[in-house]
């Protein structure tokens, strides 16, 4: 087995290979946890352009902006490299749920809140509701 000293205050601490294997463990295992826990919020719809990941985007494609404070926690140098940005959110509503890809930032929504195409919208309630109060969601991928 490698050990690696490490300096620890005024001593060195030996401290196995393993021992930062399950560390990167745990931490991994702490943001799978993140992901997969189930978020709520609420929804609203605007109608996408070219979105924060770079991504041109329509009204009918099922696309979702999730809140500045979410897509900036994950931040890259290039905004369109951010790892949030392609992936899968589950949301549902009201017994209904969609699948939505993530494209772009939301700078009016709260934590939880995500901004909607209008496709996707349309798929938990009519658009003319404007916004929805108790959107569960989470990451899928």
């Amino acid at each position: 087995m490698q050990d690696t000293k490490v300096h620890a205050g005024r001593g060195l601490v030996k401290r196995s290979r393993h021992y930062y294997q399950a560390h990167h463990q745990a931490l991994s295992s702490k943001n799978d946890k993140e992901q997969a826990s189930i978020k709520l919020g609420q929804a609203t719809y605007y109608v996408p352009g070219v979105g924060s990941c770079g991504k041109n985007s329509t009204k009918s494609d099922m696309i979702v902006a999730v809140s500045h404070s979410l897509y900036d926690q994950k931040a890259a140098k290039n905004p369109n490299e951010n790892p949030l940005c392609g992936k899968t959110i589950q949301a549902s509503y009201n017994g209904k749920s969609i699948n939505v890809t993530v494209v772009d930032r939301c700078v009016g929504c709260q934590e939880n809140d995500l901004d909607l195409s209008p496709a996707a919208f349309a798929e938990l309630a009519p658009t003319k509701a404007g916004r929805l109060h108790g959107i569960k969601w989470s990451y899928v991928d």
